[in-house]
């Protein structure tokens, strides 16, 4: 089906130039079938050509979409197992930190009690000493 010339057809909406205050023919359009027909056909070919371009390019888009999905999902899949992997290790880790904190502590706890029951025995023996001191004092003081 052959284009109509583009001067003929480009004529039809140009403004034309009218005498002022005297009514102007509207902008034109194909009035009937044939000459409708024969100048839309080719625009509406390539307006089906595009749609179908179109249809294309949004399967195309939903699949890269759907596998770009899919992908991120496994990416956060594998992400999520090394946190949970990182936070055992972090959690395996403190707990030996607190342990040996706790040994240490205890330790420590252990190494204060003996001074202080040493320190605790030693007055104890000052004190059975000079009360034994008094005692013996008296005793000798009493004349028995």
């Amino acid at each position: 089906m052959p284009l109509p010339s583009l001067p003929s057809f480009l004529s039809r909406f140009r403004r034309l130039l009218a005498v002022p205050g005297r009514p102007v023919e509207a902008l034109g359009v194909p009035a009937s079938g044939a000459d409708l027909e024969a100048e839309l056909a080719p625009l509406l070919r390539r307006l089906d050509a595009v749609g179908r371009q179109a249809e294309t390019i949004r399967r195309d888009a939903d699949e890269l979409a759907r596998r770009r999905a899919l992908e991120a999902g496994g990416r956060a899949r594998a992400l999520s197992e090394r946190a949970r992997g990182a936070a055992e290790v972090e959690r395996e880790r403190s707990a030996a930190r607190l342990r040996s904190r706790t040994r240490r502590d205890r330790a420590r706890v252990r190494a204060e009690a003996s001074r202080e029951a040493l320190a605790i025995r030693a007055q104890a023996d000052e004190r059975v000493a000079a009360v034994l001191s008094e005692v013996l004092e008296c005793v000798r003081h009493s004349g028995l």
